[in-house]
Parts: C-alpha cells; sequence; structure tokens
C-alpha cells in the first residue's frame, strides 16, 4: 500500500512558545530516528531540513538535552518547592506508581504529573515533568550512544545489516522497539540513597523508567514483566551487553515469554562479541 505523508502547514516556528518549540524539536528527531528522511521530516513538520540537521546532529550528541528550549532573560521560578521535590524523589527511588494508587506500572512524564498533581495539587506539562527527572538526576541510558562511544565501526555495521531486519520483524508482529540500559543513580535530594534507574525509551522519546537498589536478574525479570503491562504490546527491547543478560533466570524468561518480548544485544568490541539475539 502506499505511503500517506500528511505535511503541516509551514509556519515560523520562532512565534510558539519555547514548549511547543521544544515538543517540534523533540518529534522531528523521533520521526527520523523512526527512519523517515531529513528532507521528509522537514517537509511534514513545516521547518527547514537545516534545522532538522541541527537538530538531529545535536541530539546524537547530547541526547534530549540538546533539543530542550533555553531560557531566555530571568531565570523562572521553580513551581516545586523543595519539600515536595524531595517527597517526589523518594517516592520515585522508593516505589513504583502502582504502588502509589497511579495508573502506570513505570515511571514516566505523565506519572510523574498525576503523582504531584494527587499529591500537592501542581499541574505540571510532560515537559516540564521531564526537566524534573533530568533536575533530579534520574538521566536514562542510552545504549546506541554507550556502545557507539565504545565500538563506532561494530555499531554502525550493526545498524547497516543487523538492525533493519530486526525493526523489519517488529513491524511486522506490531511490536515496539525500545531502546533499554542501567544507570546509577544517588539523587541530592534523597542524601544516602544509591541505586540503579533501568529505563526504557521508544524512538518517540516515550520515557519509562523504575529505581532499583542493584540491577539483577531478578530486577531485570520484574523491569521487563512491568513494562509489558505498561506499553500493552509485544516488545523488541536493544540494550548493550551487560552480565544480567546472559544469566540463566533471564534466559529462562525470555524462553517463557519469547512471543511478547524480545532482548537484542548491541555490539561491543566486535560482532563476534555480542550475538544480536538472546532470545
Amino acid at each position: 500500500m502506499p505511503v500517506i505523508i500528511r505535511v503541516m502547514k509551514t509556519s515560523d516556528a520562532r512565534t510558539l512558545s519555547p514548549d511547543a518549540q521544544e515538543a517540534i524539536r523533540m518529534r522531528v528527531v523521533a520521526a527520523v530516528g523512526e527512519g523517515m528522511t531529513q528532507g521528509q521530516a522537514a517537509r511534514v513538520f513545516g521547518v527547514s531540513r537545516a534545522s532538522v540537521n541541527a537538530w538531529v546532529k545535536k541530539h546524537r550528541e547530547q541526547g534530549d538535552a540538546g533539543l530542550e528550549s533555553q531560557a531566555r532573560g530571568r531565570p523562572a521560578q521553580t513551581t516545586l518547592p523543595r519539600t515536595r521535590s524531595e517527597a517526589a524523589v523518594r517516592a520515585i527511588c522508593e516505589h513504583c506508581p502502582d504502588a502509589l494508587g497511579l495508573d502506570a506500572a513505570l515511571w514516566t512524564r505523565e506519572a510523574l504529573c498525576a503523582f504531584l498533581a494527587r499529591e500537592h495539587g501542581t499541574d505540571i506539562s510532560v515537559w516540564t515533568a521531564s526537566r524534573y527527572f533530568k533536575r533530579w538526576g534520574f538521566l536514562p541510558q542510552r545504549p546506541l550512544f554507550q556502545a557507539t562511544r565504545s565500538a563506532p565501526a561494530p555499531v554502525r555495521r550493526w545498524f547497516e545489516r543487523e538492525y533493519p531486519p530486526i525493526h523489519a520483524a517488529a513491524m511486522r508482529l506490531k511490536s515496539e522497539v525500545l531502546w533499554c540500559g542501567d544507570a546509577a543513580v544517588s539523587p541530592e535530594k534523597f542524601p544516602g540513597f544509591s541505586g540503579v534507574m533501568y529505563s526504557a525509551i521508544t524512538a518517540r522519546n516515550e520515557l519509562s523508567f523504575m529505581i532499583m537498589r542493584e540491577f539483577t536478574p531478578a530486577a531485570f525479570q520484574e523491569f521487563a514483566e512491568r513494562l509489558l503491562r505498561q506499553r500493552g504490546r509485544s516488545v523488541f527491547m536493544m540494550a548493550a551487553m551487560h552480565p544480567v543478560y546472559e544469566s540463566a533466570q533471564v534466559r529462562e524468561w525470555l524462553m517463557a515469554n519469547r512471543a511478547r518480548a524480545q532482548l537484542h544485544i548491541l555490539p561491543a568490541r566486535s560482532p563476534e562479541d555480542a550475538p544480536h539475539l538472546i532470545y
């Protein structure tokens, strides 16, 4: 069937609010990440091709932070007092959202919005929620960037040869591709706490994560089960190599759930070092 691309009406993005400009940048980069060419993205979103190229380059180098709107003039005052920030950070570190009565299995921007609205009567946008996560130290690991830094040539070959059939299989099965990884966290607003943030990011920059004391096979299994509930469909998880994925417990879980979840490992130093599919 022919692919239909709906083109947004061209307008001067500078007339939009900073949040709206940031949203467009995020959507453009996500579209390119899903396979749209930069020229197509420029036409679809009504922006210049030079802007698309600059945003993609900045996102490749800096991640989401490179697409954030920069503050102008006098810095805006935070809408969240220190005590409420500390309470939110503690809740995120100690509980998953559903344990707090929220309708989410993992922490997301939307879950944080719902938590702050219910607990403190504070209404924030998802973009503000994203800034809070970063300000509090909840920065997701990006396995593609990690693998690129350690082995750029093998990763490039992996993307050219291995990833296209993986992506095609996911689309055929109506599955979702997510980029997963673990990162150490020690939030300043929760003194004495140290743990691991395990996260999954979609091509549309939708973040889901949970905080665990340490990254173990049991912790990964819990995360994967929560991710399946959260996304509501089968998933293809992309991740950098980690010993946890080679454990018997994880392998057994992946085998038992192979119709719902696949785990693909990015190359470490050479393609021989990292099989692209565990199960």
